[in-house]
């Protein structure tokens, strides 16, 4: 009677595990915030606030999950009033500096259920448009361009109900862009990025 009782409980507790680990949702879709600091920038060394991001993915395996992102960040910076010589003299202003970057790619995360916790790394490879930006007395100097990108990240999934169908997502991530702007010396962009946000089951 007691082997009896000890086998139907272990087949219980196994079962349980294994309902547990088939619970993952057959698609995801996420809205992140995001904040960023550029890195090796002469340009903008300043943070930003100003990021968010969609995602939609699909499950492909049993941990495995593939899909379209797409994001946008803005960074900006003020330089205070003074004069900057010139070839043909010199001119007194205060700069407005920008950065706009709207990153496009196919991303692909590995997710590791454990506990209360989902942990994944994720690959993003496509392409971003990225715009610079400085505004000086009643003048304007733009100039923007597509490159090549690679983002990679890793971050954890929070569910947030007992089904495991939503979840807080939170994590870091570092983007490099081959975009190169000759009028600003620029030669690739690359920041780092911190983002918080939601994940649920369309």
């Amino acid at each position: 009677m007691i082997m009896k009782r000890i086998t139907i409980l272990l087949a219980m507790v196994f079962m349980g595990f294994f309902a547990k680990a088939q619970i993952m949702p057959d698609a995801l879709m996420q809205f992140n915030y995001e904040m960023g600091v550029p890195l090796g920038s002469d340009f903008i060394d300043e943070y930003s606030w100003a990021g968010m991001s969609f995602s939609y993915q699909k499950l492909i395996s049993d941990n495995l999950y593939t899909g379209v992102f797409l994001g946008f960040n803005r960074f900006d910076q003020y330089e205070p009033r003074k004069t900057y010589p010139l070839d043909y003299g010199a001119i007194n202003t205060d700069l407005w500096k920008y950065i706009w970057n709207v990153p496009i790619t196919w991303r692909t995360d590995y997710v590791i259920p454990s506990g209360s916790f989902d942990y994944f790394f994720s690959l993003g490879i496509g392409a971003q448009y990225t715009e610079y930006t400085l505004i000086f007395s009643k003048y304007a100097i733009v100039e923007d361009e597509w490159g090549f990108l690679v983002n990679p990240r890793v971050g954890v999934n929070i569910p947030m109900s007992i089904s495991r169908d939503s979840f807080l997502n939170l994590g870091v991530g570092y983007s490099y862009a081959t975009n190169k702007l000759s009028t600003f010396d620029t030669n690739g962009q690359q920041y780092l990025h911190v983002f918080l946000g939601i994940n649920f089951e369309p």
